[in-house]
């Protein structure tokens, strides 16, 4: 894989995703592209890369998430770790399906990037939870809704991620070159 060219489409997805996708919000709910960027790169890296690039964008999610800011008086921080562990473990899904998928179909990106999706939120909100039982501190949801209801609005998030991971196939699989990933795996040579 190529990590320049990945690195140009996960900045270009965290862009879409803080500033742009909530023009298609529907009830508060809107897609992400970059977990349709990363469940990409699961179906065609090797083990090891798609787990760094798991890494990197939970990283750079977690830093610009204004839903997972927290404030301490009136100054913001951001709290770095949960959607690290949701991307790694989505990623983990992800790699044993990529035997049993056709990767080149949209819907098939689409359905796991949904799951990803999923398992991800099922972390974040873990973690979140457990650490809403240390005194002073509150989950993202605390004023808003229950952990149930956080669990899901982003349950209805991922499966509108995995609508537009549907649309961002088209570009991905033109650019299988320039990531630097053959048409065909070591894993899944029918494929």
């Amino acid at each position: 894989m190529r990590w320049g060219v990945f690195v140009v489409f996960l900045f270009v997805a965290i862009v879409l995703d803080t500033a742009f996708m909530q023009v298609f919000a529907v009830r508060g709910i809107w897609p992400a592209a970059t977990p349709g960027l990363v469940t990409f790169v699961a179906l065609y890296a090797a083990r090891g890369q798609a787990l760094w690039a798991a890494v990197l964008a939970g990283f750079l999610v977690d830093c610009t998430s204004t839903s997972l800011a927290f404030f301490d008086g009136v100054w913001p921080y951001q709290m770095i770790g949960p959607s690290i562990l949701g991307f790694v473990v989505g990623t983990q899904l992800v790699l044993p399906l990529r035997s049993m998928v056709i990767r080149k179909n949209p819907l098939s990106l689409g359905l796991v990037t949904a799951l990803f999706g999923l398992i991800a939120m099922l972390v974040t909100t873990a973690i979140f939870s457990a650490r809403g039982w240390y005194a002073g501190t509150q989950p993202p949801w605390a004023g808003n809704s229950s952990a149930l209801g956080h669990m899901g609005n982003e349950a209805l998030r991922a499966i509108a991620s995995g609508a537009f991971a549907v649309l961002l196939a088209i570009p991905f699989n033109t650019s299988l070159g320039a990531f630097g990933f053959a048409g065909t795996s070591p894993w899944s040579p029918r494929r």
